[in-house]
């Protein structure tokens, strides 16, 4: 790099002229790596919080997708999600303290499901349930204990 400033200034480039073209090198450097963190936070793989579904209980499930008549509100600690209220509560880990903190990564802590204890959902399972609780009209069937839903 010295190599290069000194024969550019034997060749006759201005020092301001030099410093810009460093300044532009850099820049280009320093927002590489920050445009390439700018990536969606892993949570966007799904459908966000939900507000309408905050509350909801394995009692007073609301159905929240008029194009998935299978999905229920569940809360967890980072709010209210849309999810499938048919899968099956076995396999999917405990989180007794209710936290997220004790789940997997890309999961959340569901409470209050029809699982008996707090379980760790994927936060995937929102891809499946677009939430929609305005279009979402009557109940869900209960598809038998043992599923977040009942």
């Amino acid at each position: 790099m010295t190599e290069m400033l000194n024969e550019e200034l034997d060749r006759g480039i201005s020092r301001r002229k030099m410093l810009r073209r460093i300044g532009a090198g850099a820049a280009i450097a320093w927002s590489a790596p920050v445009l390439t963190s700018l990536r969606a936070p892993a949570f966007a793989q799904g459908s966000g919080p939900h507000p309408e579904c905050e509350g909801a209980s394995c009692e007073n499930f609301i159905p929240c997708s008029s194009q998935n008549p299978d999905c229920v509100c569940v809360s967890t600690d980072q709010g209210g999600f849309c999810v499938p209220g048919s899968t099956p509560c076995a396999g999917l880990p405990l989180c007794p303290g209710g936290s997220s903190d004790e789940c997997p990564p890309d999961n959340v802590c569901a409470s209050d499901t029809c699982c008996g204890q707090p379980v760790c959902i994927p936060k995937e399972f929102t891809d499946q349930c677009p939430s929609d609780t305005q279009g979402a009209k009557g109940t869900r069937k209960s598809t038998g204990r043992g599923t977040l839903g009942g």
